[in-house]
């Protein structure tokens, strides 16, 4: 649940002197026991500025209809430290997913009391020590930006933090996109040149994915080939967004089916379509085409990086 600031009408928010406190006793690493990112570092461009990638949230909702929301808590309660949890971006909007049924406010007490005890435990050992927190950081040009907090026992046998953190962030990419789903939409759409609704939300949902700066791939070679992927989606997604139409017309279901201006293709019981809407319709055809292409080699040159730097 994102914390701000500023006050919003209906919602019990935290102050700002509640917000930073929790975010320090925290050691500005997220609460999840699973997770334990570090969400801060100096800014790459700007020596002046930090990286700040975690939210202060509620474990019991601010407002009626939220996560989690228990009507017997009072606004005193609801905007007191206790019930604040500090946790990266991500796992702040997982908490919350499903009006937060599985994430239960009991879980959420537990995450903060093992996570304050664990800082307690930590507090003042250096990375030397075989007992101590080994705090891994990514190095990037310009900078450095931790992200992932390890936990081990012999610092010889230490893992590989980037790698480890790029593999998740492909992983998780995945979910959204991955090749079979890709090789589906592509055939669909230089097939008949229709596709599922679905299918084509993909695009928009890859976007968003990538748009987030925690899911960012810290080897800087993967991550501009995901930045070279990621900009030749806008170019095929504005041709499905502003000339695709239901097709059939009539579908009376949620996934439902769109092509090329079908009305450009057929006789659509009014009139047939002309010279000129069928010439129109070959030309966006072929640049569909050309976008797809495009899309189709990035994204193949992305995954094949993947491949080569992460050995999966």
């Amino acid at each position: 649940m994102d914390q701000n600031t500023t006050e919003k009408k209906g919602r019990d928010d935290f102050e700002t002197t509640v917000i930073n406190i929790v975010k320090t006793q925290a050691a500005y690493i997220c609460s999840n026991p699973d997770c334990r990112k570090l969400t801060i570092a100096p800014s790459l461009t700007d020596e002046n500025k930090v990286q700040y990638m975690g939210k202060v949230a509620h474990i019991t909702a601010a407002s009626p209809g939220g996560p989690r929301y228990d009507s017997s808590y009072s606004e005193a309660e609801r905007t007191n430290i206790n019930n604040a949890i500090f946790l990266c971006s991500n796992c702040a909007d997982l908490i919350d997913k499903n009006k937060g049924i599985d994430y239960k406010k009991e879980v959420l007490f537990d995450w903060k009391t093992q996570h304050k005890n664990w800082v307690l435990e930590n507090l003042n050992k250096s990375k030397t020590d075989t007992s101590a927190i080994a705090v891994s950081s990514y190095g990037q040009r310009g900078g450095i930006i931790a992200q992932v907090v390890n936990i081990t026992s012999n610092t010889e046998n230490q893992r590989d933090p980037i790698k480890e953190h790029d593999i998740e962030n492909f992983r998780l990419s995945e979910k959204v996109l991955n090749n079979e789903q890709w090789v589906k939409l592509r055939e669909d759409l230089l097939g008949d040149a229709s596709c599922r609704k679905f299918d084509s939300d993909r695009l928009d949902n890859v976007l968003t994915h990538f748009s987030r700066a925690e899911n960012g791939f810290i080897d800087e070679e993967i991550n501009e080939a995901k930045e070279n992927f990621i900009a030749t989606i806008p170019a095929l997604k504005d041709i499905i967004d502003c000339h695709f139409d239901l097709w059939p017309y009539q579908q009376d279901i949620e996934n439902y089916s769109i092509q090329l201006k079908p009305h450009y293709l057929r006789h659509n019981g009014y009139v047939n379509p002309t010279m000129e809407q069928r010439r129109e319709w070959e030309e966006l055809f072929e640049q569909m085409k050309v976008n797809i292409n495009a899309l189709n080699d990035t994204y193949n040159i992305f995954r094949k990086t993947i491949k080569r730097k992460l050995h999966i």
